[in-house]
């Protein structure tokens, strides 16, 4: 894996913590800057504004969700019902974890 490939994925990872212990509307630019320890302008060098922060971290926890999924059982869904279920996975996993990240899910989902 590229090394920055790499380092975004760990930056992306640590964000998701911080969005699971915080919320997503209440984690700023600021703290996701603050929590890495960079500068926001490295972290707008990395992800072009919130929500596309918001998006990676979605898409991050989903891939390790689908590393996690026997690939088989998947091959035999409806990729509709597939998907319907990483949505719901998505919901569940982090509004469970806060609730209010719950309800700032449901306009992004």
């Amino acid at each position: 894996m590229d090394e920055n490939v790499k380092q975004k994925r760990e930056l992306i990872a640590a964000i998701s913590d911080l969005f699971l212990r915080f919320g997503l509307r209440s984690t700023s630019m600021d703290d996701i800057a603050n929590h890495l320890k960079i500068s926001k302008k490295t972290l707008y060098q990395q992800f072009a504004n919130k929500d596309d922060v918001v998006e990676q971290v979605m898409l991050y926890r989903r891939d390790e969700k689908i590393k996690n999924t026997d690939v088989n059982q998947l091959a035999k869904k409806n990729p509709i019902v597939v998907m319907s279920e990483i949505r719901d996975f998505m919901v569940s996993d982090l509004g469970s974890r806060l609730p209010a990240n719950h309800f700032d899910l449901r306009g992004v989902l």
